[in-house]
């Protein structure tokens, strides 16, 4: 599984806990959701095509579980924060 963000905006001024940032997480060529995270320190915001329970984000949620990982909770988060840190 190819996973690219595209179309990543950093917003440095609003990251206070957290980076505050905003971006498109592309499969294998294919648009599969966006995600957003707010800088407040929660949980990233993903709205996948297809929603939450659709076969291609639990696909894409197993291939994050798959991936190594630090804490054994927001593992998608994980994934895609490791995404990001490469991006910047």
């Amino acid at each position: 599984m190819n996973v690219e963000l595209r179309k990543v905006q950093i917003h440095e001024d609003m990251s206070d806990e957290s980076t505050c940032f905003s971006a498109e997480i592309w499969v294998d060529g294919k648009k599969l959701a966006h995600v957003q995270n707010d800088g407040m320190g929660g949980s990233h915001c993903y709205q996948p095509r297809g929603g939450l329970n659709g076969p291609d984000w639990r696909a894409f949620e197993e291939h994050c579980k798959a991936q190594p990982h630090e804490y054994d909770f927001d593992i998608t988060d994980q994934f895609i924060d490791k995404l990001l840190e490469e991006h910047t």
